[in-house]
């Protein structure tokens, strides 16, 4: 009951965000992946949904091939990620995650350093 009632919170949240900065903003989707140069990829945190994300990452890899990844992987799960791929790569850690399930302020600001178009 409180996870439903979480989820819908920041649906609502998230939801309303998005109205009010990217007013009937459109993306072209297929030119932002043909001209992309830098690719994040954020790794779930359950273990069950990270070992299948983890099945993915070759093909995501093959994919994009002359693009430079970058991976963002919980902490408790880098030995799991460091035996199978290399890469640029940082971890977070549950004090990272709010409340809500969103990365917090000091979280955000690293990411802003990593300039990235995916």
């Amino acid at each position: 009951m409180i996870k439903r009632l979480k989820k819908n919170i920041i649906y609502k949240v998230l939801s309303l965000y998005l109205k009010l900065i990217r007013k009937d903003e459109v993306i072209d989707i297929k030119n932002s992946f043909l001209v992309s140069k830098k690719i994040l990829i954020i790794l779930p945190s359950s273990k069950e949904q990270f070992e299948i994300a983890l099945s993915f990452l070759p093909k995501i890899k093959n994919i994009f091939k002359k693009r430079e990844i970058i991976y963002i992987i919980p902490a408790s799960f880098q030995n799991l990620f460091k035996s199978h791929f290399y890469g640029n790569y940082f971890f977070y850690q549950d004090k990272d995650i709010s409340f809500f399930q969103l990365p917090r302020k000091k979280f955000i600001k690293l990411l802003k350093k990593v300039n990235f178009d995916i």
